[in-house]
């Protein structure tokens, strides 16, 4: 049970306190605090034998005044010195109230999208930067210019990140706006439902960048959290994520504190465009908040264009004016997501302006700032900058040089590498031990004077990023494999996959009058989308419950001090491989024979013969016993 008066004096006169601020989505109280304070705890405490123990913990102290965030105490020895640690959680996600349903959906038809589109596009063009960022470092002659290379790489990508991104997610957002708005079987209820998710989950970045009264309050929860903090420890830390860290910087510039700044996965860049597009939206930005009206129109123009892909010459569309007009309407919407691609990148140095002139309001109060960013990490989409000037040393630290910085330390950023997902980046950095992890203490040891980090943690630093990077790689290159032969597979078996679907749906399709060409596109159209979304849910289920288990213990375990666990780690390497292997095989045992139906008989004849072996085994342990 909670004492406030027993609380007061276990958490006074901390050497380092340290104030956790969670990003977007509706976190539970102390949930952060686990998830970020026990992997740094563990990671201290394996290094030079290094000894701490928890105190006390409070994970749940309550939102009544007076009381306390979720905390813990941490005392103990690092490097030989005795230190105390008290680390708090900023939890601000209740500081406001979710939008209403069909008020966020007007939202994200106009907004979310670009949001959405940013997300994708920062995937593809963040590479780019920084190859030609190389290029020009090596000071090669020749080389093309990079808007000549972004406007060549948005003509590809373009379209792609429209028909496979935005058009569904508008179609989805409208389609639940709608299904919301029907009393009858409480189909309006879980379709409000489902936006209320939407709401719950991305938001935050709604109310936070409209409502001035929400932003405050989010604003007064984090700067309380750090008073109280600061009254109990002699150095403060404030280590914010995503949209948090946002909060976080917002919060340092308009109000006086003491203490350090680590930003992780920084949703800052992004709710800054945000925000100036709102002021002065882009000719990119204006066609993306029209885009749910071609979207709409999509909902006609696919079943048609689907029913005459096959016949698509010039000759036989003369007499099928339906046809040509919805070809048309397609690629006309192409044209549109290449222009929208190619002028995303715009305002990059105005944002770079605004973003310097925030940095330098931090840097006059003398706070230090660094900004860590995973590789694959979507939100933050690279580095703060993106024009400025800076240097990088041989730890990967890059420090910002501009000229209104003269005699001020200014900012410092690294590139941390993390699952090297898109998927997963965002949310993984504290399963980072070997990069991640030793950057943010030694970061800490830097603001707070205190000997944290082990001896040599530069060279391992070097070596952890390389073999990370070497990791990833193979996983990505293994696992990309498995895809691309999915993908194969689908295209020369689908029919009849497909054909499997019709007769399983057979009593519900003799329903429905498919005698209308409208009608029949429309139904095998959706029939090829079904079978696709079956066919990669069952590669990603493969790839994620099965090799990717393996990969990801095999990962963990080959960055463990302990010679026992890194033998193991290689054992699991072996599964992964296997795995990856196995997956390969019964999809190349598919092709062969022609059909799905040989992968079934191919696990059953795979599980009979393991188990034969397995017999054998025994019968003959059990002989020589």
């Amino acid at each position: 049970m909670y004492n406030g008066a027993s609380v007061e004096d276990q958490s006074r006169n901390a050497d380092l306190g340290i104030l956790f601020v969670h990003g977007i989505g509706r976190q539970t109280q102390g949930k952060t605090l686990l998830a970020a304070a026990g992997p740094l705890v563990e990671w201290l405490k394996k290094q030079n034998d290094n000894l701490l123990s928890i105190e006390t913990a409070y994970l749940k102290p309550g939102r009544e005044p007076g009381r306390p965030p979720a905390h813990a105490v941490v005392q103990g020895s690092i490097n030989g010195n005795a230190v105390r640690l008290l680390l708090a959680e900023s939890w601000w996600a209740e500081e406001f109230y979710p939008p209403p349903p069909l008020e966020f959906a007007s939202w994200l038809l106009r907004f979310g999208a670009w949001i959405l589109l940013r997300h994708a596009a920062e995937l593809v063009f963040s590479p780019i930067d920084r190859s030609f960022v190389a290029v020009r470092r090596l000071g090669l002659p020749g080389h093309p210019s990079e808007s000549d290379a972004i406007f060549f790489i948005a003509a590809v990508t373009g379209p792609l990140l429209f028909a496979l991104a935005i058009v569904p997610f508008q179609l989805c957002v409208l389609f639940l706006a709608v299904l919301s708005l029907i009393p009858f079987f409480k189909i309006g209820e879980h379709a409000a439902k489902g936006l209320r998710f939407l709401a719950e989950v991305i938001g935050d970045s709604y109310v936070y960048a409209s409502d001035p009264m929400s932003r405050e309050a989010v604003h007064t929860r984090i700067y309380d959290d750090l008073r109280w903090l600061k009254d109990r420890a002699e150095h403060v830390t404030i280590i914010a994520h995503s949209q948090g860290a946002a909060a976080a910087v917002d919060m340092l510039c308009s109000r006086k504190a003491e203490c350090g700044l680590i930003t992780y996965g920084a949703g800052v860049r992004k709710l800054r465009e945000l925000e100036y597009q709102k002021e002065n939206p882009s000719f990119g930005f204006s066609l993306t908040q029209l885009s749910w009206v071609y979207s709409i129109g999509c909902i006609w123009a696919l079943p048609i264009a689907y029913e005459y892909f096959h016949e698509s010459s010039i000759g036989f569309l003369q007499n099928r004016p339906e046809a040509r007009t919805a070809f048309c309407y397609l690629v006309f919407g192409a044209f549109l997501a290449y222009f929208v691609t190619a002028f995303n990148p715009q305002h990059t140095e105005r944002i770079d302006d605004e973003l310097l002139r925030i940095a330098n309001r931090i840097a006059d109060k003398g706070i230090p700032w660094t900004d860590l960013t995973a590789t694959a990490d979507p939100v933050p989409g690279g580095l703060l900058f993106r024009t400025e000037p800076s240097e990088t040393d041989d730890l990967g630290w890059i420090t910002w040089r501009s000229a209104t910085w003269p005699e001020k330390p200014g900012l410092r950023s690294a590139w941390v590498r993390n699952t090297l997902s898109s998927v997963s980046d965002h949310t993984s950095y504290w399963k980072s031990h070997d990069d991640f992890l030793p950057r943010v203490v030694a970061t800490l040891e830097t603001q707070s004077s205190i000997p944290l980090t082990p001896p040599g943690l530069g060279a391992s630093l070097r070596s952890a990023s390389v073999a990370r990077a070497v990791r990833g790689a193979l996983r990505w290159w293994l696992h990309s494999l498995l895809f691309v032969m999915s993908v194969v597979v689908y295209y020369r078996l689908g029919s009849s996959f497909r054909l499997w679907l019709h007769q399983l749906l057979g009593g519900w399709l003799g329903k429905v009058d498919t005698s209308s060409g409208m009608t029949h596109a429309l139904v095998d159209f959706s029939l090829w989308v079904v079978g696709l979304a079956v066919h990669i849910l069952a590669v990603w289920l493969w790839v994620h419950f099965l090799s990717g288990t393996f990969w990801r213990s095999w990962d963990k375990g080959v960055r463990d001090p302990n010679p026992k666990q890194r033998v193991l780690a290689y054992l699991r390497l072996l599964g992964f491989l296997l795995f990856v292997a196995a997956g390969a095989g019964l999809m190349w045992v598919a092709l062969q024979q022609g059909s799905y139906s040989a992968i079934p008989r191919e696990v059953v004849g795979l599980v009979f013969r393991v188990c034969r072996a397995f017999g054998t085994g025994l019968l003959i342990h059990i002989r020589i016993d």
